[in-house]
């Protein structure tokens, strides 16, 4: 996979480049001899168990800091390893071996209406993968017609869903490369409004030193009302139900699983005290960071790690008295959106959009 993530050594990075002149050469992937756009659609089965289809197109956007006030916005933190990986595999490619998945809006209909006559015909190619997710794609490469998606976007924001370390290093490629196409990237963007667009919850699992337990124990007892709970499918459905905000935790230092709502106006009043603007207090994540975490040293890097699976995050506390895992319902992607709109990001994690666009179509 010439995209997967290195050791930081450059003999990865330059299996990378040999790999990807390789299948260029003989014909694995090859360039068309006009410009288009790639609808592409993805039917598969969530971590819900739902089957959904999400469809959206493969494009070419050029690139602009959102820093400088550019119409491509963040809604998640970075962490500096994967930027480096990242650096490291652009340029010893010079190629995005893997899209940005960032979201639009279809205010007008156009792009829908577009889609569905373009999808009435065969498609360019479809195929299922080893995930069982199928993956059908149609090339629009009608003058008219990429004329008219590139129409409906102008002067649009773009929210980046999945991918912020790779459109951060290409921004920083991007100032350091005579390459001509340095200024653009992939992009893989969807309608906000697609039927089949789903975002999933990431969970967090830590392990906690005496100290902690004590802080922790003290702090939900002061910001939180607790609900008992039972297995996963108890505490998944809860979580689905609940007014937000809102989480779960899971360990033996509570004596088993809670729900955890705000307890009157505790929670609200800590924020201000912490100054949490009103975007960020609403969402779940920020109940759990603020309200929980960050003031006891508990973060990545220091025992707190990302688990997608309620099971496997239970499975985890179950084993050691000093681990507790923290059950985050789904998030909404409106409410990323009043985030980035507010000019704020939400914490590393936040979200899990589910399935990644495949690399190499």
């Amino acid at each position: 996979h010439i995209g997967s993530v290195g050791a930081f050594e450059d003999a990865h990075y330059d299996g990378a480049a040999a790999s990807l002149t390789q299948s260029l050469q003989n014909g694995a992937l090859h360039q068309d001899g006009k410009p288009a756009y790639y609808i592409y659609r993805q039917t598969y089965n969530g971590p819900d168990g739902r089957e959904r289809s999400r469809t959206g197109f493969f494009g070419a956007v050029r690139l602009e800091d959102p820093r400088a006030g550019g119409a491509i916005r963040p809604h998640e933190r970075t962490l500096k390893g994967p930027k480096e990986d990242r650096l490291k595999l652009m340029a010893a490619t010079h190629a995005n071996v893997s899209p940005i998945f960032a979201l639009f809006q279809d205010s007008t209909g156009v792009v829908a209406q577009l889609f569905s006559r373009v999808q009435s015909a065969p498609p360019a190619s479809t195929f299922t993968d080893d995930k069982g997710i199928r993956h059908t794609y149609w090339i629009v490469s009608d003058p008219a017609d990429t004329q008219h998606i590139t129409a409906a976007l102008q002067n649009q924001n773009l929210y980046i869903a999945d991918g912020h370390h790779r459109y951060e290093t290409a921004l920083g490629f991007s100032t350091q490369s005579k390459d001509p196409g340095a200024t653009h990237i992939l992009m893989y963007l969807v309608d906000i409004a697609d039927p089949g667009l789903a975002v999933f919850p990431i969970h967090r699992v830590a392990t906690l030193t005496d100290a902690q337990q004590h802080s922790l124990l003290q702090r939900v007892d002061s910001l939180f009302l607790r609900s008992p709970l039972g297995g996963s499918t108890q505490i998944e459905d809860a979580l689905e139900k609940a007014t937000h905000p809102c989480l779960a935790v899971s360990g033996k230092i509570f004596g088993g699983s809670y729900l955890l709502q705000p307890r009157s106006h505790a929670l609200l009043d800590f924020f201000k005290t912490k100054e949490v603007p009103a975007a960020l207090a609403a969402l779940d994540v920020t109940a759990l960071h603020t309200g929980l975490l960050d003031d006891f040293g508990i973060s990545y890097g220091t025992g707190l790690s990302f688990i997608h699976s309620t099971q496997e995050a239970l499975a985890v506390a179950q084993k050691d008295p000093s681990t507790v895992a923290f059950l985050l319902p789904r998030p909404s992607v409106h409410q990323m959106i009043d985030v980035v709109t507010a000019g704020l990001t939400m914490p590393q994690k936040s979200t899990f959009f589910y399935p990644k666009p495949a690399t190499g179509i």
